[in-house]
């Protein structure tokens, strides 16, 4: 169903001569739990588009806002129960002699960039349990491989790994794929 639009009759003839502005104009929506209003503050623009969107999007389905990992976490949740299902495949677990873990409140690695005087920056990885010296050397061997010049990486107060340069990004996507 396209989005149509609904004056009120009392004010369909209320335009403003210089704006072009309608006073009560509003387009219809429909959606998984009824219809929507959006007002229009401009007929002549805001209904053009609001038709556009509405051909693109009426197929869509109405789909709750989620965060992206949970995403990735319900779709691998979901390929494991389908592959028990068929033919039974190996899952190799892998330990690793430390271990990052995520904040309690918000699930996020605690991985930081910090930028001392202003252009010094450094990544963090704070809170690590366990060997941080086999965390600093898997950095190195399979994150740093192929850069000519390698980041300075240090332990510190033997829980916390810190890496020369602004790599907060990398290493937090490194990390997710080494399953933390």
């Amino acid at each position: 169903m396209i989005a149509k639009q609904v004056k009120d009759s009392a004010s369909s003839k209320s335009q403003h001569k210089s704006t072009g502005y309608s006073e009560h104009s509003s387009v219809v929506f429909p959606s998984a739990g009824g219809h929507f209003h959006v007002q229009l503050t401009q007929p002549s623009h805001g209904y053009i588009l609001s038709q556009r969107l509405a051909k693109l999007t009426h197929n869509w389905p109405a789909l709750p806002i989620i965060m992206f990992s949970t995403l990735i976490r319900r779709t691998a949740v979901s390929a494991s129960s389908s592959s028990s299902a068929g033919p039974a495949t190996k899952i190799t677990e892998v330990k690793y002699p430390y271990f990052v873990t995520r904040q309690s409140t918000s699930g996020r690695l605690p991985v930081y960039n910090e930028f001392r005087a202003g252009t010094k920056a450094t990544t963090l990885i704070r809170n690590v349990d366990g060997n941080a010296g086999a965390l600093r050397d898997d950095l190195l061997n399979s994150l740093f491989p192929l850069i000519k010049r390698k980041p300075n990486i240090v332990v510190r107060h033997g829980k916390h790994v810190e890496i020369q340069g602004s790599w907060r990004n990398v290493v937090a996507d490194w990390l997710v794929t080494r399953g933390f």
